[in-house]
């Protein structure tokens, strides 16, 4: 059943590589160049741009030479630059997409700070295939943890994870929403979710409320406040299984 379901997966993956056609009033096509990886230019063109969506784990190394030179297409999906001066952007080569290769191959996860976290058909699926064979940075050592184990997350503090587990009990304040994942909700781990302030959840938080009992994984920066933690601010940091 379980090779049924991982079949069925990657099967819509590869169906999905070829997303749908981009709706952005910034568009813009050409040779890419790959030279400054992981920014992105079209040939000739001064402009600079990032992959939208996902986030690239330092651990794994990633080959851009395969998409030199070749007819891209960039869709921006925002108009605000980062601090390099990139433009985020759907990227596709030959009409695929770079963002779902990166992601099916495990080089990549979601990470999407564009359009308040809304990501485009496909993107959980190719990076759920990744999980689901351990590719890259979803193998041991990677950004993969579980939420039970605190040597292995006290280890991966600072940096950028996704922790799954099981959510055994919801602590629900004026000011904040607290996912205990453990007995002991002062030194297990905890995501938290704000209801007001700059850190405010822009998310369904009554859907955070119906997690008790519920396996699910979070993702976002690993603190520590007396154990570990992740702050919730948008929809796509949590998955629901």
């Amino acid at each position: 059943m379980r090779s049924l379901q991982m079949a069925t997966v990657l099967c819509f993956v590869l169906l999905s590589r070829a997303v749908a056609a981009c709706d952005s009033d910034h568009v813009v096509r050409g040779a890419l160049d790959v030279s400054e990886w992981p920014t992105l230019r079209i040939a000739d063109e001064a402009r600079r741009y990032r992959l939208a969506h996902i986030g690239l784990a330092p651990m794994v190394a990633v080959d851009p030479s395969e998409f030199a030179g070749k007819k891209a297409e960039l869709c921006a999906t925002g108009t605000e630059v980062d601090r390099y001066d990139r433009l985020p952007a759907e990227v596709r080569v030959d009409g695929v997409s770079i963002q779902l290769i990166l992601l099916e191959r495990g080089v990549a996860f979601v990470l999407s700070l564009d359009n308040d976290g809304v990501l485009p058909g496909g993107f959980r699926d190719a990076e759920h295939s990744a999980v689901n064979q351990r590719k890259g940075v979803w193998s041991d050592g990677g950004i993969f943890h579980q939420a039970s184990d605190l040597n292995d997350l006290d280890a991966a503090v600072g940096g950028f994870v996704v922790v799954e587990g099981e959510v055994l009990s919801i602590g629900d304040r004026k000011r904040r929403l607290y996912l205990n994942f453990g007995k002991d909700w002062s030194t297990d781990f905890t995501a938290i979710a704000d209801k007001s302030g700059s850190n405010q959840y822009r998310g369904n938080i009554d859907a955070l409320k119906m997690s008790k009992g519920r396996r699910i994984r979070v993702r976002g920066i690993l603190e520590w406040r007396g154990g570990p933690m992740i702050r919730l601010t948008h929809d796509w940091q949590v998955e629901r299984f």
